[in-house]
């Protein structure tokens, strides 16, 4: 079944599919731009796979970052964001600039966060021999996989024009070992504030003046511990970037996000890297959270000195 617009819902598609069946989104005969487009390297590798930037429009970025529902209908409540304020002190008859970063509390209605879904497109060749971009398999009688489904048919739509269900599991070949390409892990001795920056600067650029303030802050106050590599996120992840201590085998994935959190894990590098989105900020994935609040930089000491790694003079 090919679909060249938004679905609304699903029933139309429920009703013309088999019963209990599982279901693959393909996108046939990628060009090597819409390839290129989406990052995949040349020459692709059947297998290869990644999480979609979530600038193609708003199903991607829905499926990349997630989403939150705001209650109008629920009092509003006090929050805080972190912002560089800037003041004047008098000493004596001189004036001195000062700038620091504060917590600024600002009244929202509650929001209703809707998890990532983290849908990936899987660079396949199928069996006639066709190259395809996959996602899948789903289950669309299944309750918890309607608006994954939903949502990805039209992040396919999005990106590709239009959307193949495909119910027949056999036209599909055997999944190909997978080559993770969300992340990207620079060599241990390089310069990783240099290249930290480098990484993230287009996503930098989205931010205010005093937003970049914080997130530099925050990176450098994680790189005064002196980690022994990082992975930059690519596409879906772009946002993120992961500091690591392989001895300690601790690992520090940070946001560009201002109001967010630093999550710690725990785990080898290599089994982290494999997950998807939603499974690295699941909570049974992360050890803990580090909020981005005034306290943050204390929280980040005590968790550093808990496992035996002290700030590099």
């Amino acid at each position: 079944m090919l679909i060249k617009r938004k679905l609304r819902k699903l029933d139309k598609l429920l009703s013309a599919l088999p019963p209990h069946c599982k279901v693959y989104l393909v996108a046939q005969h990628p060009t090597a731009s819409t390839l290129n487009k989406l990052g995949f390297p040349e020459p692709v590798e059947p297998g290869d796979h990644l999480l979609p930037d979530a600038s193609f429009g708003i199903s991607c970025r829905r499926n990349a970052d997630g989403y939150d529902i705001i209650r109008r209908d629920l009092p509003k409540e006090t929050k805080t964001r972190q912002i560089t304020w800037r003041w004047t002190e008098r000493h004596g008859q001189d004036k001195v600039e000062r700038e620091g970063i504060v917590d600024k509390p600002y009244l929202r209605y509650p929001r209703e966060h809707i998890e990532a879904y983290s849908q990936e497109l899987s660079f396949q060749i199928n069996v006639k021999g066709i190259p395809i971009l996959t996602s899948g398999p789903y289950e669309p009688l299944a309750s918890d996989s309607k608006a994954v489904l939903l949502n990805t048919i039209r992040m396919h739509v999005e990106i590709f024009g239009s959307c193949e269900v495909v119910a027949d599991p056999n036209s599909i070949t055997d999944q190909p070992p997978r080559r993770q390409l969300n992340w990207v892990v620079l060599p241990p001795g390089r310069r990783l504030w240099e290249e930290s920056e480098s990484a993230i600067s287009k996503v930098m650029q989205k931010l205010s003046e005093s937003n970049q303030i914080v997130v530099k802050d925050r990176l450098n106050s994680i790189l005064k511990y002196a980690p022994e590599f990082a992975a930059f996120g690519q596409h879906g992840f772009n946002r993120y970037v992961v500091y690591g201590w392989d001895k300690k085998n601790l690992y520090l994935l940070e946001s560009t996000d201002v109001d967010n959190a630093t999550y710690v894990l725990k785990d080898e590098w290599e089994n982290l890297s494999r997950l998807s989105k939603a499974e690295v900020l699941a909570t049974d994935a992360h050890h803990a959270r580090l909020i981005h609040h005034k306290g943050w930089t204390g929280d980040l000491k005590k968790l550093m000195e808990a496992n035996g790694i002290q700030i590099k003079k």
